[in-house]
């Protein structure tokens, strides 16, 4: 007997398909395992996780004429405890914990790289990468005796300025030579 390609075609058709709903009925007698069960579950007979009480896609008919609100599973308020700005100056390894504050930061310039002649790079750490920072910007250069990364060398410098995070790299941006000076 030979087998015409339509037959065999839709006899695989009808194989996956019973397979198809057997999975999807298996999924349905199976027990959500989650954290949070009471508010994250299978919904009936889709292939999506359910959160906050119903599906994310509009079910036939549903007539919807706002956004869904939004609504946080974790409560992650007090998470982020900021640490307030001190008085005096801090090391470069606790700048860190001064994002988004103004403070000032003392340390010895161990490490620079002035990246073509538009920003110099000052680490106080030999291995800099991941760690605090100071970038200084070509409108300062003219302000120096010499070039930054020779100026700044294996000196000791406190720098006043805003902590941002760059790359994940917390650092104070210098862009007027009165933000920084050197202290030995």
């Amino acid at each position: 007997m030979k087998f015409k390609p339509n037959r065999v075609f839709r006899c695989s058709l009808l194989v996956f398909a019973a397979c198809a709903i057997c999975v999807m009925a298996w999924q349905n007698t199976q027990p959500v395992e989650a954290a949070d069960s009471d508010r994250v579950k299978l919904d009936r007979g889709t292939p999506y996780i359910v959160a906050a009480g119903r599906s994310p896609i509009p079910s036939a008919g549903e007539n919807i004429t706002e956004p869904l609100p939004y609504k946080r599973l974790v409560d992650d308020s007090g998470s982020k405890v900021r640490t307030k700005a001190p008085d005096g100056p801090v090391t470069w390894g606790a700048a860190h914990n001064y994002v988004g504050q103004r403070i000032t930061v003392e340390g010895k310039i161990v490490n620079t790289y002035n990246h073509e002649g538009n920003i110099c790079f000052l680490n106080f750490h030999e291995d800099w990468r991941g760690k605090f920072y100071i970038p200084v910007f070509k409108e300062v250069f003219d302000d120096l005796p010499q070039a930054p990364e020779k100026y700044y060398l294996n000196k000791t410098i406190r720098v006043t300025g805003k902590v941002t995070q760059h790359r994940n790299r917390p650092n104070i941006e210098v862009r007027n030579i009165k933000q920084i000076e050197i202290v030995d």
